[in-house]
């Protein structure tokens, strides 16, 4: 699902990054995740999940949950059609 060609192009037409697609997918597929998680599951380097998060955070893709370590949650796709 991570690599799903029809996918990503499908996000990337409202408006996501290659990685902020893959972050976003790994949510949806996974659940919660640490920063940690998703760095290890799309092979995007640990420094830069920080800055795919915030960015998805601000378009509304995410939700940030105020846990420690922080975790991160995928809105469901069907709440970000509405």
């Amino acid at each position: 699902m991570l690599s799903n060609p029809e996918i990503i192009n499908a996000l990337s037409q409202l408006g996501l990054t290659n990685y902020e697609s893959k972050v976003y997918l790994s949510l949806v597929s996974e659940g919660i995740c640490t920063a940690k998680d998703i760095s290890n599951i799309c092979g995007i380097p640990y420094g830069k999940v920080y800055e795919v998060i915030n960015s998805l955070a601000a378009k509304g893709f995410i939700n940030v949950l105020p846990t420690k370590p922080m975790k991160y949650k995928a809105i469901h796709p069907k709440e970000l059609i509405k």
